[in-house]
């Protein structure tokens, strides 16, 4: 059987299709490209109205289509080196024009994003004709505690209808949580001992994640195996550094294109970003280049070149002290600092509203849960930090940088900045283990003060 009307699984981005070589004629999109290694001609047709991409390998010697490419029956060294060719060109101009598609609801992909990073779940797909349905399960019996599908909604509530993901968990609160209306009986499960949750949207992510782990808990689940590791924040940004090597970037995680979708609904962004018009034209086109995927990337601790970012040797990205370096976006999320970012400007502050939050509510469990219960030293204006629960904010130590002059002590951003900046350079030339080592350290003459410090807020002094 010819393959080629299921090679393009994934939806076709118009909008991306120039940038990949394609020239528009009218409602059709042609691409035409020689494979030099087969002497052969790839062309390509979208068509918009009937969704379908034609595909064509024209031999020019012989004035015909080779067709022997698209039939699986066909053998032999040179069709098979034809066919491995054809479908790394077509994979790659794929990657170029799709979208890839969801498995599961973007409450969902959410979750999986969070549990993932905080750690390291990931779903078991166990059967081949259910590719919709897969498993959490922990240990050396490999029990479940988590089943993730996508069903009928008539399946679970005759009042509603199409699909939707649902979750199903261990619970000791199965019947409470029934008559309130909370959660629906474990769908296929004992439904004596297991529930089952819809990721619509109907409860909030901290919810879900709350009974999800509750349910790992109650197998016999260790949270405990999760790796401490000291973890630094930092904010982005406003000026950036738009010189050096950028690369094509990777797509948003599901929260941040769920971010990007609601930025669409954005209708005049020079009053959205409170910024003159060029300017907010710049910022307009940074995002339209990561809707449609054209977007150029580069570690994020070279793309910010804010004061603080400018104290800091950026070049040695291989020093494996930025491992311990995140960085706090409302674009990405709460990430490694040498996470590949596009250019852009989007801070906590700004009127967008995402699945009916504020950027700092649609945030939130999604920074808590990439720190979890590490140690944290944070560097972070208020701004960056009200992100973060107050449960979490509780552990963070903070450091602020002061002048004393004639026996006054000041500060000021510019000190601050400066400060936090020459911290960072001073730990990625000489890391810590312990924070508390920090305390014997001299930062460009500014010392610890015990007798102005208290536990989890420790001031630095220089003499001015």
């Amino acid at each position: 059987m010819d393959w080629r009307r299921n090679f393009f699984q994934n939806p076709i981005v118009t909008e991306r299709l120039e940038a990949a070589g394609f020239i528009q004629q009218g409602k059709v999109y042609q691409y035409q490209e020689g494979l030099d290694e087969l002497d052969l001609e790839l062309q390509l047709q979208w068509n918009s109205e009937q969704q379908e991409m034609g595909i064509r390998l024209w031999d020019p010697v012989a004035e015909a289509d080779y067709q022997l490419a698209f039939l699986p029956s066909a053998k032999g060294a040179y069709v098979g080196q034809v066919r491995k060719l054809l479908w790394e060109k077509l994979s790659q101009i794929e990657g170029q024009i799709s979208q890839p598609q969801r498995l599961f609801s973007a409450q969902a992909e959410s979750l999986l994003d969070l549990v993932k990073a905080r750690w390291g779940w990931e779903l078991a797909f166990l059967w081949k004709k259910l590719p919709k349905a897969a498993v959490f399960r922990y240990g050396s019996k490999q029990t479940w505690f988590g089943v993730l599908q996508e069903v009928d909604w008539q399946k679970i509530d005759a009042r509603k209808q199409g699909p939707v993901t649902l979750l199903s968990l261990k619970s000791e609160q199965v019947a409470a949580l029934v008559d309130a209306g909370s959660a629906y009986p474990g769908y296929h499960m004992n439904k004596k001992y297991w529930i089952s949750f819809p990721l619509d949207g109907s409860h909030s992510l901290e919810e879900i994640l709350k009974h999800l782990v509750k349910s790992y808990q109650l197998i016999g689940g260790d949270l405990t195996l999760e790796r401490k590791m000291m973890k630094i924040l930092l904010p982005t940004a406003k000026e950036l550094d738009l010189k050096g090597t950028f690369v094509s970037g990777e797509p948003l995680s599901p929260a941040g294109q769920t971010v990007l979708q609601a930025l669409e609904e954005v209708e005049n962004w020079s009053t959205f970003f409170k910024l003159k018009e060029d300017k907010a034209r710049e910022e307009e086109e940074h995002f339209q280049a990561l809707r449609v995927g054209q977007a150029q990337t580069k570690p994020a601790l070279q793309l910010f070149n804010g004061l603080m970012y400018r104290q800091i040797d950026r070049t040695q990205v291989d020093n494996p002290f930025w491992n311990q370096v995140w960085i706090t976006s409302s674009l990405y999320g709460c990430v490694p600092i040498l996470t590949p970012m596009a250019p852009h400007r989007l801070d906590f502050q700004v009127p967008l509203q995402v699945e009916g939050q504020s950027l700092t509510q649609f945030w939130r469990p999604h920074f808590d849960a990439a720190i979890g219960s590490d140690p944290v030293l944070s560097l972070l204006s208020s701004e960056f930090e009200q992100v973060f629960s107050k449960e979490v904010r509780e552990n963070f130590i903070r450091i602020q940088f002061k002048e004393n002059k004639g026996g006054v002590l000041k500060t000021h951003s510019t000190i601050s900045k400066k400060g936090r900046g020459l911290l960072i350079q001073s730990l990625a030339e000489k890391p810590v283990h312990d924070l508390e080592e920090l305390k014997t350290r001299t930062i460009a003459g500014f010392a610890y003060q015990a007798e102005l410090s208290a536990t989890k807020e420790w001031i630095f002094v220089r003499e001015s």
